[in-house]
């Protein structure tokens, strides 16, 4: 069960998404109409903080009752920074991005639904990915991927790679295992100077290495045949010699 955020966690959540240019611009966010500039007449830190508690929370009622009561019905654009100007982050609702966060980190698969029927969009930010990957919950990343298909490959970040990167790093396939059956390029990305296959001898069992160079991983990548022998992975070795001299 997630525990009650602080005001401080809001407020830190405030200066991290305050910089997030991604999502989709919204409309008549309070229940009487606004134009783009104007913000909404509601006791909106008090509403905001209920929003993302409830996000927090899971209490899904909680936040369609909000919802309700603000005029917030399904099919509403996205809320982005740009809705109300970085300055009032903080004083506004809280952005699309920053409750599918919220939700995501705290696993509430309903809520996240909830979240994509009221604010349909095709995009998923960098952060909300990230935060789905901490805990490589298949559910939870099906729901994202479901919006945005280009999640999948998608780097997040300078040295740091797409999903697969991630899901490899440790001794659980299921995650990797996922992700490959989706399509993911296990030749895409990496962590620095090491490839996804390389991180991959780490720690995975033999059976995801097969896999990933089913799937057309590098079986020349000398860097990861240096840490097959180097951990004593005769298994994972004899799975590259056998691949590379039926190339």
């Amino acid at each position: 069960m997630a525990s009650s955020w602080s005001a401080d966690t809001i407020k830190s959540l405030d200066e991290v998404h305050g910089q997030d240019t991604e999502g989709v611009a919204s409309n008549n966010i309070a229940s009487e109409p606004t134009s783009k500039t104007q913000r909404p007449s509601e006791d909106t830190p008090t509403t905001r903080n209920q929003i993302l508690q409830a996000c927090s929370d899971g209490e899904l009622s909680k936040l369609q009752a909000l919802f309700t009561k603000l005029d917030i019905r399904p099919g509403h654009r996205p809320i982005k920074p740009q809705d109300y100007g970085q300055e009032s982050v903080g004083g506004s609702l809280p952005f699309t991005s920053e409750m599918l966060e919220v939700a995501t980190r705290n696993r509430h698969a309903p809520i996240i639904s909830h979240i994509f029927t009221t604010f349909p969009t095709k995009s998923v930010s960098h952060s909300v990915v990230s935060a789905a990957i901490e805990h490589k919950d298949i559910s939870i990343f099906s729901l994202l991927l479901a919006q945005d298909p280009t999640i999948l490959n998608r780097e997040l970040g300078d040295y740091q790679g797409p999903p697969l990167s991630f899901a490899v790093w440790g001794s659980d396939p299921s995650f990797a295992n996922y992700l490959l059956d989706k399509g993911a390029d296990p030749n895409l990305g990496g962590f620095g100077p090491l490839s996804n296959l390389c991180l991959a001898v780490s720690g995975q069992p033999v059976g995801l290495i097969r896999k990933m160079v089913e799937r057309g991983a590098d079986v020349h990548d000398e860097a990861a045949m240096k840490q097959a022998m180097k951990a004593g992975r005769k298994d994972v070795v004899e799975c590259f010699v056998h691949a590379a001299t039926r190339t």
